[in-house]
């Protein structure tokens, strides 16, 4: 069976977006997968968990975690230099796993050039449920799929920005 390794981007300590993320990581530990699971805080150059709460090297965790196969819950923007947009020189470590994947929270309806540059080196879904499902699907693929072919059978996927309006618990 393959092993996967989450890198979960945690913003704040407080981070909701990163305790739903983290739900999928408990879900797999649940059902028997093999699965570690890392944060990081806006880039995966330092990932962080219980075993090592001062951080690792993505290099390091590279070496430690060589087959497995690699989600990372985030945007993604944090991979490129923010002066030119092109890929920062240590975003290559990534290349080395063969099975990669980020699951994006952005709504579909707002990806662009960048997602677009992202699924160049990288599966790219959204993140939800149907999107890890895709995913897994990919990984296991003889023929590497875009991420447009995905969106129609990933119906749990946020398509459009939510913006509150009046009461919070109507929006």
């Amino acid at each position: 069976a393959p092993s996967y390794l989450l890198l979960i981007d945690q913003r704040t300590q407080n981070d909701h977006r990163a305790r739903i993320f983290n739900l999928l990581y408990e879900y797999l530990k649940f059902n028997e997968v093999d699965v570690k699971r890392f944060f990081f805080i806006s880039d995966p150059k330092l990932c962080f968990n219980d075993d090592f709460p001062y951080g690792i090297p993505l290099a390091q965790l590279y070496a430690l975690n060589r087959s497995a196969r690699l989600l990372i819950l985030t945007y993604g923007y944090e991979l490129f230099s923010p002066s030119s947009n092109a890929w920062s020189p240590w975003t290559r470590v990534f290349l080395q796993w063969q099975d990669r994947a980020i699951l994006s929270p952005l709504p579909t309806q707002n990806w662009g050039a960048m997602e677009q540059k992202l699924a160049e080196r990288f599966t790219l879904l959204p993140a939800t449920p149907l999107g890890l499902a895709a995913a897994i699907e990919e990984f296991k693929a003889e023929e590497a799929k875009h991420w447009e072919d995905y969106l129609a059978q990933i119906t749990d996927a946020v398509t459009e920005p939510i913006f509150y309006q009046g009461d919070l618990i109507e929006t």
